[in-house]
Formats: C-alpha cells, sequence, structure tokens
C-alpha cells in the first residue's frame, strides 16, 4: 500500500492543492471545494490519512473514494460518505469530492484544474485497482 501526499493551499473560492507519489513526485493538481468545518457536500475533507479505496461509481463509474472513521469520512451512518475521486473542472462541478488535473488554470472565468480527464486516468492506471493512503497536509 503506497502513501501519496496532498499539500493544500486554502482559498476562498476553493482548495487547491499538489499530489505527490510515494517517491515525492509531483503527479497532478488537485481542487475541492473550500473548508466549510467538513460539512457535507459544501466542504473539503480535513486534513489527515486517509484510506483510498477502489470505489464504482453510478454517476461516475471506476474510480476511488476516501475513507477515515477518525476523521468522520466513511460509509458508516453519520459519517461523510460518497468522497470520490472523479474528474471536474471547476469547484461548482463538485460536491465535497476531489478532482485531479494536470495544471491550475480557469475554466468559464473561474479558477479550476485543466485536463482533469487525462490526470484521472493517469491517476487510475497508477493506483491499477489496489488500495493505497492519502495524507492530506496544509
Amino acid at each position: 500500500m503506497a502513501l501519496y501526499t496532498l499539500h493544500r493551499r486554502y482559498l476562498p473560492n476553493g482548495t487547491f492543492s499538489t499530489l505527490s507519489g510515494p517517491d515525492g513526485q509531483l503527479r497532478c493538481h488537485m481542487l475541492e471545494r473550500p473548508w466549510r468545518n467538513n460539512a457535507p457536500f459544501v466542504s473539503c475533507v480535513p486534513p489527515g490519512r486517509y484510506r483510498l479505496l477502489p470505489n464504482h461509481s453510478p454517476k461516475f463509474g471506476a474510480g476511488y473514494r476516501l475513507e477515515s472513521a477518525n476523521l468522520g469520512v466513511g460509509h458508516s451512518r453519520g459519517l461523510r460518505t460518497h468522497i470520490l475521486i472523479h474528474p471536474a473542472n471547476r469547484v461548482d462541478e463538485l460536491s465535497g469530492c476531489l478532482a485531479p488535473g494536470r495544471d491550475f488554470g480557469v475554466s468559464q472565468g473561474r479558477w479550476a484544474v485543466v485536463e482533469s480527464r487525462a490526470a484521472f486516468d493517469a491517476l487510475m492506471a497508477e493506483w491499477a485497482g489496489q488500495d493505497h493512503e492519502l495524507e492530506i497536509s496544509l
């Protein structure tokens, strides 16, 4: 199980991060909603360590989900659920999930990640359906 690291920058209009692999090399950029006290659908997830688990979503298909019971993210009642990594370019396309991108840019006049599908496909190929861990830090 490999450990990936997400280094964040919190801004009023979104959370903009870089994802590094176990070797410390940049894999992609990530976009999330702004921090809103871990509120479902409107907040990025709290910093900490998560399990990255293969997932199949009816809406997004094959991908990954985050789980960490001690951080309030998982599949149990009372926790935030369905925190996915899936393609998206803008914050308004996310409901508490994470979107990979090849770079940061602008889409429809808003800060965004660009080439999200390509970055997502590269992550899926690298992760190859295996469980991994994600450490989210500042």
